[in-house]
């Protein structure tokens, strides 16, 4: 007999739910899934995994209260070992940025197809990246329209120390509407993340060392 894996589904909408329930026990029979348990928040998501420990969590983006990356950043902390699937309707680069940093294994659009969203958990549950159709493909897209002047480069670097326009025309010796454009240019172009997102992004495009 095939080992079971056991998923706990998590998300704010009943029919998703519902559909990811159907998805997983049909299309993914030659997974052995077993659905443990579904709840629709994230807070409930964190005691959920804690007290089922299950092998698969798949976890909504977006919920009220608290979303699927924080929750996410909190199971990772406990229980490393859980696999979370992020899945969220937005295809924006910014969701998927936040989901690699809280330590999502890997990120589906609700709008896959069931065969795309079974061979993520497939690459997942091997150990593997689940993040090959979203991320890295968002990534590449953008790192090759622009780079960046010697200057942008000096900015950028500042910014990811959190140092604020002043601090930064001050130590470049440069005005602060100067500062303005430049950091207006990197976040439009790096989808306006914070100093820590900003780093990640920073070396997952190759404009600083990792």
């Amino acid at each position: 007999m095939a080992p079971v894996l056991r998923v706990l589904l998590v998300d704010d909408q009943e029919l998703i739910v519902e559909a990811l329930a159907v998805l997983l026990t049909s299309a993914g029979v030659e997974l052995g899934v077993q659905i443990v348990g579904t709840v629709n928040d994230g807070n409930e998501a964190v005691i959920q995994a804690q007290r089922l420990k299950p092998d698969l969590v798949m976890m909504d983006m977006r919920m009220p209260n608290v979303n699927g990356d924080e929750a996410t950043k909190h199971i990772k902390r406990h229980l490393p070992l859980i696999k979370i699937i992020m899945l969220s309707s937005f295809d924006t680069v910014r969701d998927v940025r936040l989901a690699k940093i809280a330590g999502a294994d890997g990120y589906v659009y609700k709008s896959d197809s069931p065969t795309a969203v079974i061979s993520v958990i497939k690459l997942v549950m091997q150990g593997n990246s689940g993040f090959v159709s979203s991320y890295e493909t968002a990534l590449l897209d953008d790192s090759i329209t622009f780079e960046l002047t010697p200057r942008q480069m000096q900015v950028l670097k500042l910014l990811m120390r959190g140092e604020q326009n002043k601090s930064i025309a001050r130590t470049l010796n440069i005005s602060v509407r100067t500062v303005e454009k430049h950091r207006g240019f990197l976040m439009k172009k790096l989808d306006y993340p914070n100093p820590e997102e900003l780093t990640i992004v920073a070396q997952e495009m190759g404009f600083i060392d990792q």
